[in-house]
């Protein structure tokens, strides 16, 4: 089953350790969750339920967007939570500059701006 790899709620959820890194450990069990519910939704597709395939990749992908909802919504600060996730990975996988003139302010690329901006599904109004 393909997985969206341009989707912030993939990257969060993948990062289990919440270190902004993809580890071993980290791709081993978001790969064996997503294997699970691929299983559950196969089987019942497998009973009854129509649209095969699509089907069980779209519950798949729901229930990834589904688990990210539930860890923005799960304390008052759920949001700001995942808002340091997404930093913390932009951060350690992507180079960062800084200026003089404008101490501890990081800045990143404007390919990093782009790509989070298309990850999160932001179009100009």
């Amino acid at each position: 089953m393909p997985l969206p790899l341009m989707d912030v709620a993939t990257l969060v959820l993948a990062d289990r350790d919440c270190d902004g890194f993809f580890s071993l450990p980290d791709l081993l069990a978001f790969t064996t969750d997503i294997y699970k519910s691929y299983c559950k939704y196969s089987s019942r597709a497998a009973h009854g339920m129509s649209g095969e395939i699509e089907k069980v990749q779209s519950l798949v992908r729901g229930e990834l967007a589904s688990s990210l909802w539930l860890l923005a919504s799960r304390t008052s600060t759920g949001i700001l939570d995942v808002t340091e996730r997404i930093t913390t990975i932009l951060i350690r996988n992507r180079p960062i500059r800084t200026f003089v003139n404008q101490p501890g302010i990081d800045f990143v690329d404007s390919d990093t701006v782009h790509t989070c901006f298309r990850m999160c599904a932001v179009r100009e109004c």
